[in-house]
């Protein structure tokens, strides 16, 4: 069973949403300094308050836009010119947008492209290294159930998402032998601002999962040792089986037809 006492954790995103709902699980496991990262210092400040009130024994964040190379390095350097032990990566950050993709903006795909995609490919490289000198280490990766099928007017997102959760089972294979785990974290819809920025309209027919169990449930399959898990039991059923029982056009005819307002 995998100990998170006294061990250093980096969550991107961390500062709200499943990103902070993780930090507080950690907390209970009893970690010994968590890492904030995000691109707002107001957020950072206010979590790291929030944290402290808790019980988190050592708190620090740092201010990045981690959509840029260059403040992923930095990142990377700062924290190794502090002799700071990374043990658990969190990648976390990350966003969405559902709209049809003639309308979108193309810089807004770039960026999120940018965010989801290299800024997870970059962290996982440059941390995994140390990991793997150490013989020790592990790195969550958070997907999403989009990322098990392609969604209309959720289009670049749900890409993103299958990127990450190809990329993180493709290293667990690859180095799960020398003691470092890997798990892609693959969330449904969450009960966070995220939808919202996304402009996704809320329904309150919708049932959606909690950050807290999604926190919960990805501490818990990262101590067993799983490759992959979806938190809410139910997409589990839906994402995991019958996804893939259907046929492919059936499955994304259905789910243009659910979203055809986002439409312009």
């Amino acid at each position: 069973m995998y100990d998170f006492s006294d061990k250093t954790i980096l969550i991107t995103g961390g500062s709200m949403g499943i990103g902070l709902a993780l930090t507080k699980e950690c907390i209970q496991e009893g970690v010994g300094h968590i890492l904030l990262v995000s691109r707002f210092e107001k957020n950072l400040k206010k979590a790291k308050g929030e944290l402290e009130k808790l019980g988190a024994r050592k708190v620090s964040f740092f201010v990045a836009d981690l959509s840029v190379s260059t403040e992923r390095k930095k990142l990377y350097e700062t924290i190794k010119n502090q002799n700071i032990t990374v043990d658990i990566l969190v990648n976390n950050a990350g966003f969405g947008r559902m709209i049809d993709f003639a309308s979108g903006d193309y810089a807004e795909f770039e960026n999120m492209i940018d965010l989801n995609v290299k800024g997870v490919v970059e962290l996982s490289y440059l941390f995994l290294r140390d990991m793997r000198a150490r013989k020790s280490g592990s790195i969550i990766n958070v997907a999403s159930v989009a990322g098990f099928q392609s969604l209309p007017f959720f289009n670049i997102y749900a890409a993103t998402k299958a990127f990450v959760l190809s990329f993180t089972e493709a290293l667990y294979g690859e180095y799960s032998a020398e003691g470092i785990r890997f798990l892609a974290l693959c969330p449904a819809e969450t009960n966070t601002n995220w939808l919202v920025r996304a402009g996704a309209k809320i329904t309150k027919s919708e049932k959606y999962d909690s950050p807290e169990n999604v926190a919960k449930v990805a501490i818990k399959s990262l101590k067993n040792g799983k490759m992959t898990i979806i938190p809410k039991f139910s997409s589990a059923i839906f994402h995991a089986f019958i996804v893939r029982l259907l046929p492919r056009k059936f499955l994304v005819k259905g789910v243009a037809n659910r979203y055809s307002y986002y439409k312009k």
